[in-house]
């Protein structure tokens, strides 16, 4: 008896320590603490607790319980949607990552896709007709129907939540939830990046050199390079994998849940690029994220959605 205690006690002792393994491989990942000496103050802050922001919802609406939905058009041919033009923002702190990226550490990417917010044709109420609920909210997780965002809340409400756009700052619908390192819990398009929370942290930075002059699908203008976690997916698993945002798709292919827009056929990293971590604790992340937050907040919560169209942006040097 004494025996096979000894034993069972052992096997626990022997899991428990795998256990830590494991958990410490999976923190390596995400660049906090920074590697070297860290005595650098340009690149470190203090640790912030993750103190999470309760949303406001007064916007919302159940669309389920309001039959704010309609019949499907059976007679109207799936369109393609103009997309919201907007500006595409390249940001000082990006260009200080490219600078100083031999401080960070150097990644392998194992894996990317991309992810989207379709647009779909309004019912005859200017609601998201019946045959499109289940690619929205099930599989996509929100879409946009004409003025409004629809956006997944809860299994009891199949028809999730329905947003007035102009009205909400996160225009192309929600990332992980608000915290310090979120805050304004917006998909930015050509920004934000859906990562493993147990490898990469939210707020961590991620820079890939080979993304750096694409064109964003969302703006057709070209982009930094700089990305950030903020939102999480539930078949991106490990490290080295992403998801990347790329803003509404206006030509959503409903059997196989892709988007059929020509630009973002080009816009994404190819597995064995190299990219580099960017800790959420470091000052160039927070700097980069804040940079973020003043462009959604300034351009994104105005009275007027969508915007005018802007000249493209100069290809960076």
């Amino acid at each position: 008896m004494k025996h096979n205690l000894s034993l069972w006690i052992r096997l626990l002792v022997s899991v428990f320590a795998l256990i830590c393994v494991t958990q410490r491989s999976y923190a390596l990942d995400d660049g906090d603490p920074l590697p070297g000496n860290g005595k650098d103050p340009i690149l470190w802050e203090e640790e912030q607790a993750e103190i999470i922001v309760e949303e406001n919802l007064g916007l919302a609406v159940n669309v389920d319980d309001l039959n704010q939905f309609d019949e499907d058009l059976a007679t109207e041919d799936r369109k393609s949607i103009d997309k919201t033009p907007i500006d595409q923002y390249l940001t000082e702190t990006c260009e200080k990552i490219r600078a100083n990226r031999e401080q960070f550490p150097a990644k392998t990417l194992s894996k990317a896709t991309q992810y989207f917010t379709p647009m779909f044709e309004p019912g005859a109420n200017g609601r998201l007709q019946k045959k499109d609920r289940r690619s929205c909210i099930n599989i996509e997780g929100s879409c946009i129907v004409k003025d409004f965002l629809y956006n997944w809340s809860s299994k009891s409400e199949p028809w999730g939540k329905m947003y007035t756009r102009r009205e909400i700052p996160f225009k192309f619908g929600k990332g992980s939830g608000q915290s310090y390192y979120n805050k304004t819990n917006a998909l930015d398009p050509c920004r934000t990046l859906a990562a493993d929370p147990k490898v990469y942290s939210m707020g961590t930075v991620i820079y890939f050199p080979s993304m750096r002059n694409k064109i964003c699908p969302q703006s057709g203008k070209v982009v930094d390079g700089c990305f950030i976690v903020s939102d999480v997916g539930s078949a991106i698993k490990g490290p080295g994998r992403f998801d990347v945002f790329t803003g509404e798709c206006a030509n959503y292919n409903s059997s196989n849940s892709t988007c059929a827009d020509a630009s973002n056929s080009s816009f994404i990293p190819s597995a064995g690029s190299t990219f580099y971590v960017v800790g959420r604790h470091s000052i160039l992340a927070k700097e980069l994220r804040e940079e973020a937050d003043l462009f959604i907040n300034s351009n994104w919560s105005t009275d007027t959605f969508p915007f005018p169209k802007r000249a493209s942006a100069s290809p960076l040097k």
